[in-house]
């Protein structure tokens, strides 16, 4: 059975204590760099730039610029907290690989990939199956594009499952990200530990 490492909220103030009784590691979620500081008090211990449906839902979408802006002025607030970064999965897959470089540049920790709404598999059993690779063949696909251009770690998101989560592993994802829920279950978070470790090690070398 896989356990959550990672509690992902969204500015919900009154989930912070209860997240920090259950030992789980917080990450909030914003598209505000001035949104961060004051969950990083609160007790987050992780901040992502990401959570685009809502935005794409209503016609609006991020370029590489702005999301790089929106990443400078993050680590201008808070220059040492873990940064977890969403590429957009609206970008080519070219671009979405450009702009993981140039968001590992600004001093991202984390990329995170996306592949659209999620959406339940319309038929059952082994054709319900079947759907849910489909759908996850987008964020899969930037997964495996990314983690081979970046050195840092890459989470895997949207429209996967307990089926599609270990091809997101084998694509060079370092974790995933549970869509139906807020929470995020890193399977290979120990490793992600040990690699904040070492560039912390290098940059202090």
């Amino acid at each position: 059975m896989l356990a959550a490492s990672v509690a992902r909220i969204f500015r919900v103030p009154q989930l912070f204590f209860l997240m920090m009784i259950l030992f789980l590691q917080i990450c909030v979620s914003s598209v505000d760099p001035l949104a961060f500081p004051s969950a990083v008090e609160a007790g987050a211990q992780m901040v992502e730039i990401g959570n685009y449906d809502s935005f794409y839902e209503m016609g609006i979408q991020f370029s590489p610029e702005q999301i790089l802006k929106l990443t400078r002025e993050t680590r201008r607030i808070l220059p040492s907290i873990t940064l977890s970064v969403t590429v957009p999965h609206m970008l080519s897959l070219p671009d979405q690989v450009k702009l993981a470089e140039l968001l590992e540049q600004e001093g991202a920790d984390i990329i995170q990939t996306e592949g659209g709404k999620y959406s339940s598999p319309s038929k059952p059993g082994v054709l319900g199956l079947i759907e849910k690779v489909t759908t996850a063949t987008p964020t899969l696909a930037a997964a495996y594009s990314i983690s081979r251009a970046v050195q840092i770690p890459v989470m895997c998101s949207s429209g996967l499952s307990a089926v599609t989560a270990p091809m997101a592993l084998t694509a060079g994802a370092a974790g995933v990200l549970n869509t139906n829920t807020w929470t995020s279950t890193f399977l290979s978070w120990l490793d992600l530990k040990k690699q904040f470790h070492a560039m912390d090690t290098n940059n202090s070398g």
